[in-house]
């Protein structure tokens, strides 16, 4: 799959491999299906590119997603997917999940009040791959067989147990 960044001359370069996230992903037994669109370097509160074009809001059209999760917030929120990951470095998970009314949280690494200007958010990323080795253990997205009703179209639900 082609991770552009939004970047047009990146478009038919397919990844190498795999990131480590995606690996533990499918070791777990996950099935990737979409992947979703990002404003061009991941530096914007919208959500727009040259290759894939804009991702409104799903609740308002004419207004955006919010940041570089954008896409990926709009899927979860239209029902397109129960749950996301990626990493917040300046707010991503958070705007997104604020402008498209889902929830969405920073994982770090320590908190320390007196250090949270020294501390690397990139750095906290490296928190995410643990906890998806026992992710199956704690929390069940997934539907059950009592879930899987038809609902109506763009009714909101949340399958966190």
């Amino acid at each position: 799959m082609c991770s552009t960044l939004g970047y047009v001359q990146e478009l038919y370069t397919p990844s190498k491999k795999n990131s480590v996230i995606v690996e533990q992903l499918l070791h777990h037994g996950a099935v990737p299906f979409v992947h979703t669109n990002i404003p061009q370097s991941l530096v914007s509160y919208g959500c727009s590119n040259p290759i894939y074009g804009a991702t409104t809001n799903p609740y308002s059209p004419e207004r955006v997603p919010g940041g570089s999760s954008g896409g990926e917030a709009a899927l979860i929120a239209t029902g397109g997917s129960v749950f996301g990951i990626g990493s917040d470095v300046g707010g991503s998970i958070r705007i997104a999940s604020t402008f498209c009314g889902i929830s969405g949280f920073k994982i770090i690494l320590i908190i320390m009040h007196f250090l949270l200007s020294r501390i690397s958010t990139s750095r906290d990323s490296a928190v995410i791959s643990p906890i998806l080795a026992h992710f199956h253990h704690v929390f069940h997205p997934w539907p059950t067989a009592g879930d899987l009703k038809r609902r109506p179209y763009g009714q909101k639900y949340n399958y966190v147990y």
